[in-house]
């Protein structure tokens, strides 16, 4: 808690044209004192990539990102398990699973 966590991906075009993506970034905390999404939409960046090139794309998670509305309807940022895509849609991407703990 209270430290950033930085994401890289690297996106390459494997077409003959340039190209737009949209890199999004999705959250899902394993288990939380009350019902939590099973992907939240966190971040997300739009680049343009050259044919046969390669872009990094990065993202910082920081406490922000983490905190949801607890029971008394007041932002709570609890330790657990989250799991972590970077993909270009809702359904797929690649996963990765990271531990919150308390400082």
């Amino acid at each position: 808690m209270g430290q950033t966590l930085r994401v890289r991906a690297t996106v390459t075009n494997t077409g003959t044209r340039e190209a737009e993506e949209v890199v999004q970034l999705y959250l899902a905390q394993r288990a939380a004192s009350v019902t939590r999404p099973v992907r939240e939409l966190k971040n997300f960046r739009k680049v343009r990539i050259a044919p046969g090139a390669s872009e990094v794309v990065e993202f910082a998670v920081v406490n922000d990102d983490l905190q949801f509305l607890g029971r008394d309807m007041k932002p709570v940022v609890e330790p657990g398990e989250f799991d972590l895509w970077v993909a270009p849609s809702a359904a797929g991407g690649i996963q990765k699973r990271f531990v919150l703990t308390r400082e």
